[in-house]
């Protein structure tokens, strides 16, 4: 359904311009067809159900209300509006407008880029960072993997999955005092000759740090003891007179897999050796094999 025919037409030369550039039109110039406008607009808040008689609703069900025109197929805005729908596809509908709204963990940034006559959206995500206490840390905008001199990291895009994949790799093996291996229990022999007492499977290659605890029942004889590895003399050989606890220490490089044993012998078969707490050091676990 048309607008009436003298507005269409209606002539500007006849009217002047205001210091704008726009035209002055007089309202009685306008009077018939607003009237032509009035008389077929629907008001309520429900559309209109005959169509031939009025081609305009204004939709009161809304606020703002929203001025809507009869196409012959269905009620569509006059105002220009986005057609929205959510990243399934699934379409929400026609809307004048889009809010951008910051949810906790989610900062906007708009700016107007006058340049471009665009309006620039970013997106900034912060993530909530806590430590394996539970204690919270706080909301950054991103995490930082450190790697250390003992660790690597080996941070990958899986695209399959969605997702980042982080690897931590221990690559080297140091000694230290803190005990990660330990066969404590106090053993004896009068043997005169050099057996295995205590025995660990090494899990991981590198540098441990081996510690034994020695004496001698009686003062007389020396009593020994020394590390090997897989069988052979290793370490280097520890004896004493003590009748008290001597701790010797050492730092032994191994291969996973390798056993460090515990050998040990008396000098004199009628005055026993004694040993006890052999102790890895090291930033990683053995297993105990032989106590």
């Amino acid at each position: 359904m048309g607008l009436p025919y003298t507005f269409a037409t209606l002539n500007l030369t006849l009217y002047q311009k205001d210091a704008q550039g726009n035209y002055v039109i007089p309202a009685s110039a306008l009077d018939d067809n607003f009237s032509y406008v009035l008389a077929r607009t629907w008001i309520g808040i429900t559309a209109p159900t005959d169509t031939t008689k009025y081609c305009f609703w204004l939709d009161t069900s809304v606020s703002p209300n929203n001025f809507k025109i009869w196409d012959g197929n269905g009620w569509v805005n006059s105002y220009a509006g986005l057609i929205v729908r959510k990243n399934t596809g699934a379409n929400i509908g026609q809307r004048p407008r889009v809010n951008f709204i910051e949810g906790s963990n989610i900062g906007l940034t708009i700016a107007d880029d006058a340049v471009d006559n665009e309006i620039d959206v970013t997106v900034n995500g912060n993530v909530t960072v806590r430590k394996n206490t539970g204690a919270n840390v706080g909301t950054r905008p991103r995490l930082n993997f450190i790697e250390g001199s003992d660790f690597t990291l080996t941070i990958a895009d899986d695209a399959t999955d969605n997702e980042v994949d982080i690897t931590l790799n221990g690559d080297t093996l140091y000694p230290s005092i803190v005990i990660a291996a330990s066969l404590p229990t106090e053993r004896s022999t009068i043997s005169t000759t050099y057996i295995k007492v205590k025995e660990f499977t090494i899990k991981k290659t590198g540098n441990y740090r081996v510690y034994f605890s020695l004496s001698s029942e009686t003062g007389t004889y020396y009593a020994y003891g020394r590390i090997y590895k897989n069988g052979i003399a290793y370490g280097t050989e520890r004896s004493t007179l003590s009748t008290t606890w001597v701790v010797y220490s050492e730092n032994l490089a191994f291969v996973a897999g390798d056993l460090c044993q515990l050998y040990y012998y008396t000098l004199g078969g009628g005055s026993p050796v004694h040993v006890k707490n052999f102790n890895l050091g090291a930033n990683i676990f053995a297993t105990e094999d032989i106590d």
